[in-house]
């Protein structure tokens, strides 16, 4: 038996003096030759090999691929065979296992039945899985990506937009359940705080007051533009009187100024002459106008009231109607921005917890017979994290161990095993 040190992590390649012959199957595995010398598989007519060493040649159809760090196990597996994909730019470190599953770029890893990889550094896992672009991760029967640092979670899901999780595609269109209230900026909102920000299960706003349609937002309409009924302003303040004054005023305010012009008409003599006869309507104290009738003419000239019983002005009433306009934008400002807030804290969080899936997917397996710790890596969308996992393989079972924590202070970890027959 003969041992080859590889790079990297200290892990270790075996070279067993040891010669199989099955049927539509070659292996070659250079147990005689010196520790320098290339472990050679070529095949033309045979439909399974499996390539495993710091550097595997592979006489793929009529052109010639050298990769280098590669594992490929399964019938008619290993590395594309188009003129991209072999010669001098050949994949290395790669590792294709099931049926024609094959890889044509670095670092790539395609398992599955016909699961191809064709975007550097990138996984598919999953029967028909194609991970198309840079970075990308197509998990699931069918699941496909054609974009940069994208995943396709799910049996056919699609991925067609840069650094994004799909669940589906158009045409398959899923849920996610089970997803905790949203507490960063970028964490994802669930329906339930959804509904607490104002919005009914018919994607509709309830209990929220809109500006009427317009850019200028100058009206608001309560009840809405075209309501029938009428609705209550309610817990409005007290308006500010003045003369420039917009503020909106309350029914206290207008039950006192009433009650002023109700004692008024006590205090003025009253007179069954037309309304338009010129002579003055006078008070104990100075003719206040002449005709008034109470309906066809206006009281001018009147001062901000400043005591309870005092009468108000228009543009007291105005100041008053601002005021609470203003007091309500401010609140409704204030929610929104909590909301966001949540929105963001969330969004982190899930690519917290996509960098852990992917660190932990990149740890190594033991090879039969021996056992391994092994560390990895994973990034997404300006978040990391870091895996560290335990493995041991004999010729019926394989158990590994796995545990990861990222950059927003989560941590994850499992154990797998299985046993073969």
């Amino acid at each position: 038996m003969k041992t080859m040190q590889s790079g990297g992590m200290g892990v270790r390649f075996r070279c067993i003096p040891l010669a199989l012959v099955l049927i539509k199957a070659s292996v070659s595995v250079a147990a005689t030759a010196p520790a320098s010398e290339e472990a050679k598989i070529r095949h033309r007519h045979d439909k399974s090999f499996h390539m495993i060493g710091s550097r595997a040649l592979l006489n793929a159809g009529e052109g010639r691929s050298d990769s280098f760090g590669g594992i490929y196990i399964g019938d008619e597996s290993g590395i594309i065979n188009t003129p991209e994909h072999v010669g001098p730019n050949h994949p290395s470190n790669g590792v294709a296992i099931g049926t024609r599953a094959k890889i044509g770029t670095n670092a790539a890893v395609a398992i599955g039945r016909d699961a191809v990889v064709t975007g550097d550094e990138a996984i598919a896992l999953g029967r028909e899985a194609k991970a198309e672009s840079d970075l990308s991760v197509a998990l699931g029967a069918g699941s496909r990506t054609v974009a940069s640092n994208s995943v396709a979670l799910g049996p056919d899901s699609f991925a067609d937009r840069a650094n994004t999780v799909s669940v589906g595609s158009a045409k398959l269109q899923r849920q996610i359940t089970n997803v905790a209230p949203g507490t960063a900026d970028t964490d994802a909102v669930n329906l339930g705080q959804l509904k607490a920000a104002g919005l009914d299960t018919a994607n509709a706003l309830r209990d929220v007051v809109f500006y009427d349609s317009g850019k200028n937002h100058s009206t608001v309409t309560l009840g809405g533009v075209g309501a029938v009924s009428q609705v209550s302003l309610t817990n409005v303040a007290a308006g500010r009187i003045g003369a420039n004054s917009t503020d909106a005023v309350n029914g206290s305010q207008l039950f006192s100024l009433t009650g002023r012009v109700e004692k008024l008409e006590k205090r003025s003599p009253r007179r069954d002459e037309s309304p338009h006869d010129e002579r003055p309507v006078v008070t104990p104290d100075k003719p206040i106008a002449k005709g008034l009738d109470g309906g066809r003419m206006r009281v001018t000239n009147v001062v901000d009231g400043v005591q309870n019983t005092d009468a108000a002005n228009v543009g007291q009433l105005n100041a008053a109607v601002e005021d609470n306009l203003r007091k309500a934008k401010s609140y409704t400002d204030e929610q929104v921005g909590k909301l966001q807030s949540k929105i963001d804290t969330d969004r982190k969080d899930a690519f917290g917890g996509t960098a852990s899936a992917i660190a932990i997917a990149n740890l190594p397996q033991a090879y039969p017979g021996e056992s391994m710790i092994s560390v990895a890596g994973g990034t997404f969308e300006g978040q990391s994290a870091a895996a560290i996992g335990v493995s041991t393989s004999t010729s019926k079972w394989s158990v590994k161990g796995s545990f990861a924590a990222n950059s927003r202070g989560s941590y994850g970890g499992g154990v797998g095993a299985g046993y073969r027959f």
